[in-house]
């Protein structure tokens, strides 16, 4: 187990942070709008996103001052992992090996995968299936935003706390004695990267 801490120790002197910046944030922090959710019909729009329509996110006003801008951004988190972890391991019986190695990282705070960003339609892109789960007249119970853009965005609405566990290579031996010529002989079969454990949607 390794766990990482990335922090700024000196800012440049000519640089000029954000209101919710500051000297000490960790390198690769991010921030973004609150959100509140889908809007949905009958929904009263906020005065800070006057041109929200149903099922757009809804982003909160946090200084309440009835404009959407840099006071109310969160931090959200670092796309630099938490940490990581490795394990490998090798069992024998007489001349026998089985090797198998998993390697992994966790806390890494990533926002839409393609997948969910895929779903936007516009300037021609093809797009994932996930669109047919977005929100729209026939859909109001979607929990994925409408395709339509506007309303400020997404804000942390994709925003997950991301985790995954690989399994790097798993190897089966088997050494053949000789008494003459060669001392032994190795035989084996590896499969690598067989398949991974992670809560990411996506590449």
């Amino acid at each position: 187990f390794t766990h990482s801490v990335d922090k700024w120790l000196e800012r440049s002197p000519y640089w000029k942070g954000k209101v919710y910046q500051s000297v000490t944030d960790e390198k690769s922090a991010w921030w973004s709008y609150h959100s509140l959710g889908l809007m949905q019909v009958g929904d009263k729009v906020p005065a800070h996103q006057t041109s929200l329509l149903p099922g757009m996110v809804m982003l909160e006003d946090v200084d309440g001052n009835g404009v959407l801008d840099d006071n109310d951004m969160l931090y959200v988190g670092s796309s630099a992992p938490d940490g990581y972890i490795g394990f490998n391991n090798t069992f024998r019986y007489r001349n026998l090996d089985l090797s198998i190695y998993f390697y992994g990282a966790y806390g890494i705070t990533r926002g839409a995968s393609y997948i969910e960003n895929w779903t936007s339609m516009y300037q021609g892109y093809n797009v994932t299936k996930y669109a047919y789960e977005s929100y729209c007249n026939s859909n109001t119970s979607a929990k994925r935003p409408s395709y339509l853009h506007g309303g400020n965005g997404f804000g942390d609405f994709y925003v997950k706390d991301v985790w995954y566990i690989r399994c790097g290579n798993i190897t089966l031996g088997y050494n053949i004695p000789f008494k003459k010529v060669v001392s032994s002989a190795r035989v084996f079969v590896e499969v690598a990267n067989p398949f991974v454990f992670t809560n990411w949607e996506g590449l």
